[in-house]
């Protein structure tokens, strides 16, 4: 049974992370019932009313925010009046002691002058009604997940005020969680063994791929490539087991301390198990659940190297992941559910992909695939990276 994070109330929006697509992915893999609503190219909505506690899981959104109310644009007198209309009582009955207060704005037509006005109006009101506040100044139009986190926004005296003009509406929102960006600091930077030759998997993507499988309560979760234990980690501080094998001995060595590590931060963490082995050959004697994995993506490029490169790149590790998979396949059940990141390299702008994801019928896997997006548009990249991470996400037959 998995934890309950919602019930059927009111209206959630998702403030969604660098690439929405693999917020929208998470989301739905989540809430495979709950219908999406796409409302621009930051933010969707779900009809339900979720719990803060759900912001610890997810990588893919930065702010939750539980709408207050959504109206008619043409026939709001300004956007500063529907604001002080619909917010001011609700901040004067915080809880007693400083109240801070801010406000982002998630879309076209208002300034940071305009933002900071509506704000400064608000703060009048409030006082009328002998409360103390505090504003928030805007750095842009939208505050940043980290001033939403240090000045407490989401804590019991703090009021993110989240607008957004779509279609002719206007919908206004109370932040009620935001990502913990020091606990991701202290899980990414900090952990005692890191390699940047071989790559970091950034522990919100592992969120994310852990959610895009979405295991079930006490599930075994299988990292095969298991580097220096990053999916591992995730697995456990979301609730779940979690068994890494890697091929290169330093890597087993690096996850077992990192592990370590970990459980001397967080208490009543699950099973991990961590030894040798080669993905292509391996025999894991534990039932496996899901498999979540940030495979081999070959050497890194600093500058887009030849196509004679990028092919020879391939063909080595299309053979890899296909000795891998067919290995793995009579070692689990069938609907057992894969996302592995693999390679895809950029290259006259645009992506090259493994032959691999045509050959997956032949070998016992079926794709999975999503209402709200195309699963080839999951590719994690930053600007100029030339080896990119490309989602493939797969139901063993």
């Amino acid at each position: 049974m998995k934890a309950v994070y919602y019930c059927y109330m009111s209206k959630t929006l998702f403030i969604l992370g660098r690439q929405p697509v693999f917020g929208i992915a998470e989301i739905e893999s989540l809430f495979p019932n709950v219908e999406i609503n796409i409302i621009n190219e930051k933010i969707i909505s779900l009809d339900i009313e979720v719990s803060p506690d759900l912001m610890s899981r997810l990588g893919g959104t930065i702010k939750i925010a539980h709408e207050i109310t959504k109206v008619n644009a043409s026939k709001s007198e300004s956007l500063e009046k529907l604001i002080i209309d619909s917010v001011v009582d609700n901040l004067a009955s915080l809880p007693d002691g400083k109240i801070n207060f801010g406000i982002s704005y998630y879309g076209a037509g208002q300034t940071i002058r305009d933002i900071e006005r509506i704000a400064l109006n608000v703060k009048r009101f409030v006082k009328r009604t002998g409360r103390s506040i505090r504003i928030i100044p805007n750095k842009e139009i939208e505050l940043s997940s980290a001033q939403i986190f240090h000045n407490r926004l989401t804590g019991k005296n703090g009021f993110e005020l989240i607008v957004v003009p779509s279609n002719g509406t206007i919908t206004l929102a109370k932040s009620i969680a935001v990502q913990n960006i020091e606990s991701y600091t202290s899980r990414d930077q900090k952990r005692p063994y890191r390699d940047a030759k071989i790559g970091m998997l950034p522990p919100k993507l592992a969120q994310i791929m852990i959610n895009l499988v979405d295991p079930t309560e006490n599930a075994i979760i299988l990292d095969p490539f298991c580097g220096t234990g990053v999916v591992l980690q995730e697995s456990l501080l979301m609730g779940f087991q979690a068994i890494g094998t890697d091929l290169d001995s330093r890597m087993v060595e690096y996850s077992t301390n990192n592990i370590k590590w970990l459980e001397q931060k967080y208490n009543n963490l699950k099973n991990c198990k961590i030894s040798y082995g080669d993905a292509t050959d391996n025999v894991w004697n534990e039932k496996i659940n899901c498999v979540v994995s940030e495979t081999y993506l070959g050497q890194p490029f600093f500058k887009i190297p030849g196509i004679n490169l990028i092919n020879k790149e391939i063909l080595y590790i299309n053979e890899l992941l296909t000795k891998f998979l067919k290995n793995l396949h009579p070692q689990i059940e069938s609907d057992t559910k894969l996302c592995l990141a693999i390679p895809s390299w950029r290259y006259n702008d645009q992506f090259i992909s493994l032959p691999l994801l045509d050959q997956l019928d032949e070998i016992g896997y079926n794709p999975m695939s999503f209402k709200n997006l195309k699963t080839e548009d999951l590719i994690y990249y930053r600007p100029n990276q030339v080896v990119a991470r490309q989602m493939l996400l797969l139901i063993r037959k």
